[in-house]
């Protein structure tokens, strides 16, 4: 990605070589993020939950299992985005450290084809550092309507057995309030 250099003082750099890295890096990150995020995508689309919280109302598994096995696909994809951030941010910082050297390497060469081809895919890596944040949101944003979701779900079956819980107490009541009709006499 980083211009190759016409002295041996830009081939030994240190920075030059650190950013070359940095750079390497960021590609794998996004790389992982985007998989990161078909991954929760796909998870979400194959999302069965309905059928599960059904057989927790009919009382084949428990509510909690049935929302923790919804909520626990997705802990491999929180695990993962977590990492390629933190990833991100350690390399965004590792490139700021070294911009002041680079500056000094290629203050000498602003004519260069190789420099201006330099700046390009540094601006083009700030962009793709962008487009990872933004992701980054795309996927906070995800994970929060997923809770939501979850969590409104996990309400309406409580109000649901709740209200068969009353039906079924009233019927009982009602039964055992109903006078019991006399004994026919046959002839």
């Amino acid at each position: 990605m980083l211009p190759q250099s016409n002295t041996a003082s830009a081939d030994s750099n240190p920075a030059v070589a650190a950013l070359r890295e940095a750079m390497k890096g960021l590609d794998a990150v996004k790389a992982a993020k985007e998989r990161t995020m078909a991954a929760a995508v796909a998870n979400l689309e194959n999302l069965n939950a309905v059928e599960d919280l059904m057989e927790a109302h009919r009382g084949k598994i428990s509510k909690q299992d049935a929302m923790t096995k919804h909520t626990g696909i997705f802990q491999e994809q929180f695990a993962a985005n977590d990492a390629a951030e933190e990833q991100r941010r350690a390399l965004c910082q590792e490139i700021a450290q070294h911009g002041p050297a680079l500056q000094q390497l290629t203050g000498s060469n602003v004519a260069d084809p190789a420099t201006t081809q330099f700046f390009m895919q540094l601006s083009q890596a700030q962009m793709e550092v962008e487009m990872l944040a933004q992701m980054t949101e795309q996927g906070f944003n995800f994970y929060n309507q997923l809770n939501d979701w979850l969590n409104r779900s996990k309400q309406n079956i409580y109000d649901f057995k709740m209200v068969r819980d009353m039906e079924k107490t009233e019927a009982v009541k009602a039964l055992a309030a109903a006078p019991t009709p006399p004994p026919v006499q046959q002839q």
